[in-house]
């Protein structure tokens, strides 16, 4: 049974969200052209010729730059509406500056200044609206949900959804499989037969289940009727995962990998992917080149020896081995003891390479690994064999961040700073196990919009990586107060 999730509910509501801008912002200079040029079809249409380019351009900066400051995201920090109007009028100024710099640069994309006026003044206000109606819809809305109990180990997930916070949802109760008595201090709703019998007139939009509920078939059938009936069901362990957008690695198994890896053959993964790598990395080693070159100066002009570039030996795909490309940012001798994690003030970073890496200008020259073949744009970071090796004993599922290409940047770079320790090994791990169930062209897309905001801030924070932390620390709560609740029972049935 494929279960319902928020997770691709979110990606088409942010696509439809940002569509609706543009369509928005195009459409507004369209009808201020008509308006200006009334009674004049041939200026008209001219028009409409001569500001397309400049009005598609303009449209993809002012989305890309609201998806930044997170203006679609329901998943991101809630924004109050008056920021959030703040925020969006910032972005449209933005897309404005744009518009009117395309048209200095080319003249023939230049709008004119009655269209601009008629076009602008009811964009804002049209976009304005458009807003206001994602704030009210992103939390005034909140679902009825109950959670189904037939083990002690769903009793343990049921803790877990308590103590999340919900997005847009309250947990009213659990219904509990015939026979089975609750442990835990939770309102019980009755069986899922219950919650079959009162479908349509029970207040309860979406049912909770473990992967553990739907192996009894008499619960997995009540389920799927009730899917059917309107109800949404959600797995326990994708809540978690939509939550914190990454894979606790205690919630996952042999069978979930399986799934996980179950997309090879998309045709996105398969064959768009690598045209996209080769297009991107042209494309941007040519804009970069300038500031490639003053990186290169900056480093020549610190001294020191070991030239320019560093090369160092990676795993790729399938643990194939290749040399990665950087900029030097370490003294020359930096791994004369043996090779080591970098750490956040590391002493063998050099100032000129701790401000490359701040904006990540050491990493351009990798732009060549991906042309090779070498490297995707967005994927896990390629790993040292060293430390691949050590990882592998000490952390489940490790190898899997293996099983598709390398990335010069990725969902746990934008999600968790620089790590040097096995705990910030398995955070990263976390991330990149959702990127590799979730990765298509639209997860790549917000990837790379992200990576912009980390390079303008100059790194990224650990605030998801801390609140994957606390989850954890939930879950051995969650066990802890199942066990001494058996306890307990069992001493009073004594």
């Amino acid at each position: 049974m494929r279960l319902s999730t928020h997770q691709h509910q979110d990606r088409l509501s942010a696509l439809r969200r940002l569509g609706l801008d543009m369509v928005i912002w195009v459409t507004a200079f369209f009808v201020g052209a008509g308006i200006r040029f009334v009674g004049n079809p041939e200026r008209f249409q001219e028009a409409l010729a001569k500001y397309a380019p400049g009005l598609v351009v303009s449209s993809f900066g002012l989305v890309a730059v609201a998806y930044i400051c997170g203006l679609y995201s329901a998943g991101g920090p809630k924004i109050r509406l008056g920021r959030r109007l703040i925020l969006i009028t910032c972005c449209l100024l933005a897309a404005s500056i744009v518009l009117l710099s395309l048209g200095f640069i080319n003249s023939h994309w230049q709008v004119g200044r009655g269209v601009l006026l008629l076009a602008v003044v009811p964009a804002i206000i049209l976009i304005w609206i458009h807003h206001v109606i994602i704030h009210k819809v992103m939390y005034g809305f909140r679902e009825r949900a109950a959670v189904v109990i037939s083990s002690e180990e769903d009793e343990v997930e049921a803790l877990l959804l308590k103590a999340m916070d919900l997005r847009n949802c309250s947990l009213l109760g659990c219904y509990a499989r015939t026979g089975y008595v609750p442990k835990l201090d939770m309102r019980c709703l009755g069986s899922p037969d219950d919650a079959w019998r009162q479908a349509g007139s029970a207040p309860i939009d979406r049912i909770f289940c473990t992967t553990n509920s739907l192996k009894d078939p008499e619960v997995a059938l009540l389920l799927r009727r009730l899917r059917y009936s309107g109800t949404a069901i959600s797995s326990i362990a994708l809540v978690c995962e939509e939550t914190y957008q990454a894979i606790p690695l205690d919630l996952i198994d042999d069978e979930w990998l399986l799934h996980a890896c179950g997309q090879p053959d998309h045709i996105y993964i398969a064959k768009i992917k690598r045209l996209v790598d080769i297009m991107v990395s042209i494309s941007l080693g040519i804009v970069l080149l300038p500031l490639l070159l003053a990186g290169a100066l900056m480093v020549k002009l610190s001294g020191g020896s070991g030239g320019i570039f560093y090369r160092q030996e990676r795993l790729g795909r399938f643990g194939r081995p290749f040399e990665v490309l950087k900029l030097r940012t370490m003294v020359a001798d930096a791994e004369a003891g043996g090779a080591r994690w970098s750490t956040k003030n590391d002493p063998r970073v050099t100032p000129i390479g701790r401000f490359l890496r701040k904006f990540r200008i050491d990493e351009i020259p990798q732009l060549w690994n991906i042309l090779r073949g070498d490297m995707s744009f967005v994927g896990p970071r390629p790993e040292r064999k060293e430390f691949a090796d050590r990882l592998s004993e000490e952390i489940p599922y490790f190898p899997e961040r293996l099983l598709i290409l390398p990335g010069l940047t990725g969902w746990a770079q934008v999600c968790y700073p620089y790590g040097s320790t096995v705990e910030d090994a398995r955070r990263k791990l976390e991330f990149d196990l959702y990127y590799l169930k979730n990765m298509g062209l639209v997860m790549d897309l917000f990837v790379l919009l992200d990576t912009i905001k980390i390079v303008l801030m100059g790194g990224a924070s650990r605030r998801r990586g801390d609140k994957l932390a606390e989850f954890e620390d939930k879950l051995k709560d969650a066990r802890e107060q199942v066990r001494s609740k058996r306890r307990h029972t069992l001493l009073d049935a004594g």
